[in-house]
């Protein structure tokens, strides 16, 4: 007789190999090793196809490294997946201003100050509005 393994064991350890990466991922990114921290992210969306964290955390560490389009294809992925990110549409916002998309960029910066609004966040409502003056008098 076949002993069936419990299906819910997977799921826990996939959710616990998700939660290692991203800490992984985000403590990289924070120490400014955006290329390792890309591998870690790429490790959670290979779990987890639909991690808006993961995506995010790609996204802003492809900026970092002045790859613009890629970040910008993972930060339209973030925000596809939640909505609900102000930081995901301020990197979006800026990605697009350095891929001179000024439209777009100003766009996404709107959205991100009213986010932060919402949140509670003046700084960052404040910072994003500044940026939109910047784009705007460029």
């Amino acid at each position: 007789m076949q002993v069936e393994s419990d299906p819910n064991q997977n799921l826990n350890q996939d959710e616990q190999k998700v939660a290692n990466y991203l800490t992984q991922g985000f403590s990289l990114f924070k120490a400014k090793n955006y290329p390792e921290a890309i591998k870690a992210f790429n490790e959670v969306i290979r779990i987890q196809p639909n991690n808006q964290y993961a995506y995010f955390g790609r996204g802003v560490s492809n900026y970092l490294l002045e790859k613009y389009q890629q970040a910008k294809t993972d930060l339209d992925k973030s925000i596809e997946l939640d909505s609900s990110l102000p930081l995901a549409y301020f990197f979006r916002g800026i990605t697009n201003s350095a891929l001179g998309n000024k439209d777009n960029a100003i766009t996404d910066l709107e959205t991100a100050a009213k986010l932060f609004e919402k949140d509670g966040n003046t700084e960052l409502a404040q910072t994003s509005r500044d940026v939109i003056k910047r784009i705007r008098n460029a």
